[in-house]
């Protein structure tokens, strides 16, 4: 059993994305155990069942109930997500994953209450996925992508048409719902620019660094 534990977190830690690796195999068990388990309504985020069901605000992106989307999703994530957390590394990555979640979740949960929908369940990687690859595209605007092996996209397209398509498919329940789905574009702009995007929770001590460079060299030119 050792063994197969220590074989398994190499894996997690092979290519330097082991949160994305770890929120894949867990959507993976959820989806599965979903067909023995009730853990739809557990892990589901259910307006209605607020505040006891606390914690679906960050376990919600793990029910997904049909297969082809659960696919294409963690096909998606495994792609932007697992590029992010080699920009930023795991922790910023973790951090900026679990912020996504929890604004997109209260957004979408307070939308429902004000539309009178608080037995609408939440739940999904594509909703979370909206605000990750809008970071993704903020980073790497310029980045193509080959629709079918065909079509080059590039970054900042794709994450439109995400967005889009995700919007859309929630307009068909509510508008205010289909508009808080987009809150995690907001949380992108929120947690800086490009160029402090890129270098996530580190840009304060990447200016200080920068700063202190700077006051160096001039030091050193008084000096000659």
């Amino acid at each position: 059993m050792r063994y197969y534990f220590s074989r398994f977190v190499r894996f997690l830690h092979e290519g330097a994305i082991p949160l994305t690796k770890s929120i894949l195999v867990l959507a993976g068990l959820v989806f599965v155990g979903s067909h023995f388990f009730n853990l739809r309504m557990m892990l589901g985020l259910t307006p209605a069942y607020l505040p006891g069901l606390f914690w679906t605000f960050i376990t919600f992106p793990l029910v997904n109930t049909d297969f082809l989307s659960l696919v294409f999703a963690g096909l998606w994530l495994w792609f932007v997500g697992g590029s992010l957390e080699r920009t930023w590394g795991y922790r910023i990555y973790g951090f900026f994953v679990i912020l996504v979640v929890a604004v997109t979740g209260g957004a979408m949960s307070l939308a429902a209450i004000i539309v009178g929908k608080s037995w609408f369940q939440i739940s999904g990687l594509w909703l979370p996925l909206v605000g990750i690859t809008w970071a993704w595209a903020k980073i790497y605007p310029e980045r193509e992508v080959m629709i079918w092996g065909v079509f080059p996209v590039k970054a900042l397209w794709l994450a439109w048409i995400n967005a889009g398509v995700v919007f859309f498919n929630y307009l068909r329940v509510d508008f205010l719902l289909a508009l808080a789905t987009l809150s995690g574009i907001i949380l992108v702009y929120l947690f800086g620019d490009t160029g402090r995007l890129g270098r996530g929770l580190n840009y304060r001590s990447w200016r200080r660094e920068g700063t202190y460079s700077k006051s160096k060299r001039n030091r050193l030119r008084i000096i000659k």
